[in-house]
């Protein structure tokens, strides 16, 4: 090599613009005026956060770009979406089948779920029992063909099922020790502070909270897994409550008296205002169904539901002017502008009511252990003014209401919100 140069070696072939061979004398030597060559034009260049972080490349300019892109991995379908960024093309903690709704598709897994696979068996359980769903009891058992893990699959396939006991915490006959009575459920303490009587139902939540911290909340699944946690939405004064149900998000109002309503007829609770072919009369100022006397006035009235024609069955309430009853928390259809949430109410029917008692309204909500008005009409309508006594735990249908004067029995209504 001549003293004074230096030699630069270049991959020629990757920058040839002539598209000739070139030789060492067209390159460029430091103080010469010899040939050059630039890089060819990118049409669509990545960007620093198109590039995987820890690589590069030299742009169009001739500038390096680095690469922001993170690195990610495996799609962990666990936690929350990480953002952008490179994923390996694999996922972990993929749901199964049951865990995801029939009719929908997850990640490419199919849904198999139902309500049965989210409900917890009714077997009875020890307190502080792992949950069990009431889909959990069909594969409690082994099949001839181990392949399949269900009654309904290795029945299905032909094979020979057997039932297996329940697991550990459950049991199929009744223990004198563990299931009588309210053992090992404490219920809740009854909030001592006025609270969320005005703002969102999550607003209301937070000030009851913040008001009455160890009153308003009440976990039942930490003691039974059938329970519900239930939140304190509204304590307007002393056993007037609201309570939202977290499993259902459904708002139950403490039962409005006989004292607090115009009449606590089925009618007037429910609001119904129709001639029924049993014989009930509910027809504004008509008829003598109600003890010998009309059921509906002259404009029929509602306890809980607010419609067309109806005006409010409990004292105070002034439905066009959003004014709402202390029992509802001061909440109504027309609330949103006076206390800043709208709730729709609704006598509740007796599937709200089993549904509610399910997760655990019995410890929850006060005074339910009274005489209760429903909505549902039982034995083909027969049943239209049903109730229900929790002191007694018995339903009274057709039977006991038969005659008019049952109909004015001294019954609270039971209000539902959404």
């Amino acid at each position: 090599m001549k003293k004074g140069y230096s030699l630069v070696f270049l991959l020629v072939t990757a920058c040839n613009p002539l598209g000739a061979e070139q030789t060492i004398d067209s390159l460029h030597r430091p103080g010469s005026s010899g040939g050059s060559c630039s890089l060819p034009t990118l049409s669509a260049e990545a960007t620093a956060s198109q590039l995987l972080a820890g690589t590069e490349l030299i742009g169009s300019s001739q500038a390096v770009v680095q690469g922001t892109m993170p690195n990610r991995g495996a799609l962990n379908a666990a936690i929350a979406f990480p953002g952008e960024g490179y994923y390996s093309g694999t996922v972990s903690n993929s749901p199964v089948t049951t865990q995801i709704v029939t009719g929908q598709t997850i990640l490419g897994v199919a849904g198999a779920g139902n309500v049965a696979h989210v409900t917890v068996t009714g077997l009875l359980s020890d307190v502080g029992a792992a949950f069990e769903s009431i889909a959990d009891e069909h594969s409690w058992g082994t099949c001839s063909n181990v392949a399949y893990t269900t009654r309904q699959t290795c029945d299905g396939a032909g094979h020979d099922w057997t039932p297996s006991d329940p697991p550990a915490g459950y049991r199929e006959i009744p223990s004198t020790a563990s299931d009588t009575g309210n053992v090992g459920i404490v219920a809740a303490t009854r909030p001592g502070t006025t609270c969320g009587t005005s703002g969102t139902i999550q607003a209301r939540i937070a000030d009851c909270a913040a008001d009455n911290p160890a009153t308003s909340t009440w976990n039942g699944s930490g003691t039974y897994p059938r329970f519900a946690a239930w939140r304190l939405v509204s304590r307007t004064a002393a056993s007037r409550e609201v309570w939202r149900d977290e499993r259902t998000l459904l708002l139950w109002a403490t039962p409005i008296p006989s004292g607090a309503a115009g009449g606590t007829n089925w009618c007037r609770m429910s609001g119904n205002a129709e001639l029924h072919a049993s014989g009930l009369d509910c027809r504004a100022n008509s008829g003598t169904s109600c003890a010998g006397v009309a059921c509906q006035p002259a404009t029929p009235v509602s306890t809980c539901a607010e419609a067309t024609g109806l005006a409010p069955n409990v004292t105070g309430e002034d439905w066009g002017a959003g004014t709402y009853s202390s029992y509802k928390g001061y909440m109504g259809k027309n609330s949103l502008s006076v206390t800043g949430a709208a709730v729709r109410w609704r006598l509740a029917s007796a599937a709200d009511f089993i549904i509610a008692m399910q997760n655990g309204m019995l410890y929850v909500v006060p005074d339910i252990g009274q005489e209760l008005r429903f909505s549902t009409l039982l034995s083909g309508g027969n049943a239209y003014r049903s109730f229900y006594s929790v002191t007694t735990n018995q339903w009274f249908g057709s039977g006991i209401q038969s005659d008019s004067a049952a109909n004015a029995r001294n019954s609270a209504g039971l209000c539902v919100g959404r």
